[in-house]
């Protein structure tokens, strides 16, 4: 099937400077053709090359356009923060396609922090307990899933984690697993260079990315089943 994206081009992340710069109605007002055209269109084709290259490889993702890519309007209803818009770009590619579905590949476009990551994001609770029971149930199972992603140089975020044990885990003695039980979230990345995204070759990058995280992925998801409760959204 023929692909559709070439690229973003240097206008995507001159708009994004510039949402980040002037981040307001009025600035949005003026170039929303700008965006239109630089970001959201190229992210698009993004996405919709993705679903296909996902499913010519066999991975089990989906990646719709209407379902995994974030409005740039910011919800600011319960937010400190009053800017209306993001000063970014993304988009999940999840099982079944949308943003509520646990376990996610995700695309990040921003000035100076461009990256594809892949897991668990600031899940529920009750996911997060569910984890942690499938890392102390399957210990063996989840050193191998961490060790096999060390070799193909990805390690876990450490970003989102506890300072202390969570109750009921004090007696996690082995370190390797206190530590995975310290996470709230499941995640690793790898970052995209400026020539990555300008190009059509960063469809590649992103499935073979997804390809070799899926470990991580496939532990996640077999954790969570029977747990319902949705996700909030990835990045980070």
């Amino acid at each position: 099937m023929a692909r559709s994206f070439i690229g973003f081009g240097p206008g995507a992340l001159a708009f994004l400077d510039g949402i980040a710069a002037n981040n307001d109605r009025d600035w949005f007002r003026d170039h929303a053709a700008e965006y239109e055209r630089e970001v959201r269109a190229p992210f698009v084709a993004l996405v919709s090359d993705l679903a296909n290259e996902f499913a010519d490889r066999g991975l089990p993702l989906r990646a719709s356009p209407k379902h995994g890519m974030f409005r740039l309007h910011r919800d600011v209803r319960f937010s400190h923060d009053k800017r209306p818009y993001k000063i970014s770009a993304g988009a999940v590619s999840s099982r079944d396609g949308t943003r509520k579905s646990p376990g996610v590949v995700y695309v990040h476009v921003q000035p100076g922090n461009c990256f594809v990551a892949a897991g668990f994001y600031n899940i529920e609770p009750s996911l997060v307990a569910a984890f942690r029971e499938a890392i102390v149930e399957n210990a063996e199972a989840w050193r191998a899933v961490v060790a096999e992603l060390a070799s193909r140089g990805f390690e876990l975020s450490r970003e989102q984690r506890l300072v202390r044990l969570p109750r009921g885990y004090d007696a996690t003695l082995d370190a390797d697993l206190a530590d995975a039980i310290r996470l709230k979230s499941f995640t690793t990345d790898r970052s995209l260079t400026d020539d990555e995204i300008a190009t059509p070759g960063l469809v590649a990058v992103v499935a073979d990315f997804a390809v070799q995280v899926m470990p991580l992925l496939e532990f996640g998801w077999r954790a969570l089943e029977g747990h319902d409760a949705p996700p909030t959204r990835p990045g980070r």
